[in-house]
């Protein structure tokens, strides 16, 4: 840990490398594509590169290394938007009423094996969906975005 980060709470050193790590991210990322970066920027995070221990350099990497995972590989963009939240949210209520559906319609006319097939297919979408919308709760993202917000406090370290 560097000396200046002695005094924080761990969660407050979380946001703090979330931050910076998101910062560098956003000044770096035209890199991927071939843009130059200018003399100050590189300096600049040089300099604060020089003045960090390895295991929070290492970390802050990490850090970015994993936003840049999510911008090219995921998608974040999409999905860290007010349209992409609401979708979704939203797209696990008509998977959860097809379910109800098919679990009270009439379904003599289909054998077991069909029958089970689908309540199997519903169940594990179901499950993706719960899954998809707790990480994309506890994404970096939404860790940033939420960053001054008193809800923030309840998120464990």
């Amino acid at each position: 840990m560097n000396s200046a980060a002695k005094g924080q709470d761990p969660k407050s050193l979380l946001m703090t490398e979330l931050e910076v790590a998101h910062s560098l991210f956003e000044r770096f990322k035209g890199l991927i594509v071939g843009f130059l970066v200018s003399s100050k920027d590189r300096e600049s995070s040089r300099n604060y590169f020089k003045n960090q221990g390895p295991n929070d350099a290492s970390r802050l990497v990490d850090y970015e290394l994993s936003f840049m995972y999510q911008v090219l590989h995921t998608k974040s963009i999409v999905i860290h938007t007010k349209i992409g939240y609401g979708l979704r949210c939203t797209s696990f209520f008509p998977t959860v009423g097809a379910s109800l559906f098919f679990l009270f319609v009439d379904k003599s006319g289909f054998g077991d094996f069909e029958v089970a097939v689908t309540y199997a297919l519903f169940i594990g979408a179901i499950v993706l969906d719960v899954i998809s919308i707790v990480k994309l709760a506890l994404a970096d993202w939404v860790l940033l975005a939420l960053k001054d917000k008193p809800v923030i406090k309840c998120v464990p370290t």
